[in-house]
């Protein structure tokens, strides 16, 4: 319908990190339809336990085979740290269920900055979020899936948000990610630079 309307726009669906797992024909399908192939992904299990560089490497495997060729965009890139991580207000006393650690989250946008600077398939990235949403907006998502038991998922789904930024909601510093983020963003400019001029 896009193409028919405006042929000039390319066209892409986001896709999570499971689609081509759980859905390989339609996966395949709607790929053969697009102009760039766009996944989210965070450095979660299925169960919402932060993994590590291992697994983030399988998922970039699995991704970069989805796309069969086309550039890869990351919609949503995100690291939760988990709760207690030591800045300014942040909720120590409440239990990290979810594994998480500034480290890392730092190390989770170093992979990403490496990928991204040497595989010409992966061209963007958003990052899912700047700040941790507020206690009571995460709470408010986590109080649905609770409403429906399922209380671990929707302690981890809560935790997941309020602590998914590169700086803190609680008192607006920021986590060594941050850094490693606006580092990333001078050398991919640099990286894009050098790019148009040879």
């Amino acid at each position: 319908r896009i193409r028919t309307r405006a042929p000039d726009i390319a066209a892409t669906v986001t896709l999570t990190i499971g689609s081509p797992v759980t859905l390989p024909d339609f996966t395949a399908d709607l790929m053969a339809g697009l102009d760039l192939a766009t996944f989210n992904h965070h450095c979660l299990d299925a169960a919402f336990n932060v993994t590590a560089r291992e697994r983030w490497e399988d998922d970039v495997a699995l991704i970069r085979d989805a796309s069969r060729g086309l550039p890869i965009m990351i919609q949503e890139l995100g690291c939760p740290v988990g709760y207690g991580d030591g800045g300014m207000n942040a909720e120590p006393t409440r239990p990290n269920g979810n594994g998480g650690n500034p480290d890392i989250q730092d190390a989770y946008f170093q992979y990403f900055d490496e990928l991204f600077l040497t595989d010409p398939q992966f061209r963007a990235a958003t990052v899912f979020q700047l700040y941790d949403w507020s206690p009571q907006l995460a709470r408010l998502f986590g109080d649905f899936l609770r409403s429906e038991g399922e209380t671990v998922i929707a302690d981890r789904f809560e935790e997941w948000l309020a602590t998914i930024g590169v700086c803190r909601w609680a008192d607006g510093t920021c986590r060594p990610a941050w850094t490693t983020f606006l580092n990333m963003l001078g050398r991919q400019s640099d990286a894009r630079q050098a790019l148009s001029t040879s």
